[in-house]
């Protein structure tokens, strides 16, 4: 039922048009279509990183307004969208094993990556960078700390788009 509160307030706020989409929303268009992740994921148990692949197709949902993005392995949902009023990129992150995660991003057009902060529950953060790279695809990087700031987890990889 809250949902409907939150959906009727949502429409009757601006009852107008909604506004053209920015060119930072415009950016997020790199990801759109059907990508494979290779990585190379490192833990403190398997410090010499375990060989990992993942399938995801990105389109966009709700009016141009989010990118969705879905892991088709571990049933992985995003959404990513451009925030105006923060002037930074936002996602958020949920899965079919309970994890959710909450980021905030920059984009450097001179560099072609993203730069993202990423908040996890028990205080576990992560920072990341998606560089597009001149051959089509995007060269990732991961690195997450534990709530005293120690390096426990990360994963450095390339994604290549299949469609």
């Amino acid at each position: 039922m809250l949902g409907l509160v939150f959906a009727f307030a949502g429409c009757t706020l601006n009852a107008d048009d909604p506004p053209a989409r920015s060119a930072q929303l415009a950016v997020l268009d790199q990801f759109v279509g059907e990508w494979e992740m290779n990585a190379k994921l490192t833990t403190q148990e398997h410090p010499d990183g375990q060989q990992e692949k993942l399938v995801s197709s990105s389109r966009w949902i709700l009016a141009g307004r989010f990118l969705e993005s879905r892991g088709k392995k571990d049933e992985i949902i995003s959404l990513t969208t451009y925030d105006a009023d923060q002037k930074c990129f936002r996602r958020w992150s949920f899965s079919a094993k309970g994890y959710a995660s909450e980021g905030t991003g920059q984009w450097d057009d001179a560099k072609r990556r993203f730069t993202w902060d990423l908040k996890f529950p028990e205080s576990v953060t992560a920072t990341a960078t998606e560089q597009f790279l001149p051959d089509g695809t995007i060269a990732f990087m991961i690195s997450f700390k534990d709530p005293a700031g120690k390096f426990y987890r990360g994963g450095v990889g390339k994604i290549t788009k299949l469609q």
